[in-house]
């Protein structure tokens, strides 16, 4: 009987970092974890427990690129690349943005946040994939037209300065 694949999964790219292990609807492990600087030192434990639970059935890697954490995603590349290359096989990059915690419900959202210097981003995921548009840079007073003329969409930020100025949802990126 062919199984679906089996998928380990790992988010570092914000200060809550994620593995887990899928497959086809089933988590097969999830563990999660705060860090602010020091996902290297977090990162081991819950990934070889995901690697236990994987077993010998594992057949891709998935990591979250951000936008985030420039080091929290090297970390998580790192990770992956040292694991694809031993067990021969591929290791896969996701924008971050298409997996917040609290979408769970809806396959179509924006994501929000600070690009700093005085801009925005916004991507808009449809159908689970990032739209035509990409990811867009706003100005402050772009960023409250586009939210104004977009409230019905559902809204997540994985920044807490967001929620101060936009309707967004704070959540996190996860593994799952």
């Amino acid at each position: 009987m062919i199984h679906p694949p089996t998928v380990l999964a790992i988010e570092l790219s914000t200060s809550r970092g994620s593995v887990a292990v899928v497959r086809g609807g089933d988590v097969l492990f999830e563990s999660a974890f705060a860090s602010q600087r020091s996902h290297n030192s977090q990162l081991f434990e819950p990934l070889h427990s995901a690697l236990t639970a994987a077993g010998n059935d594992l057949d891709r890697i998935v990591v979250g690129l951000g936008p985030g954490s420039y080091t929290g995603v090297r970390i998580a590349i790192a990770a992956a690349q040292g694991i694809s290359m031993t067990r021969g096989i591929p290791a896969l990059g996701l924008p971050s943005i298409l997996c917040p915690q609290a979408a769970h419900l809806s396959t179509s959202f924006a994501v929000i946040g600070d690009a700093r210097r005085d801009g925005f981003f916004v991507s808009t995921i449809s159908d689970n994939q990032v739209t035509e548009r990409g990811i867009q840079i706003f100005s402050s007073e772009e960023l409250k037209k586009w939210l104004s003329e977009n409230e019905n969409l559902p809204t997540y930020t994985y920044d807490a300065k967001m929620v101060k100025i936009s309707p967004a949802i704070l959540t996190h990126p996860s593994a799952v």
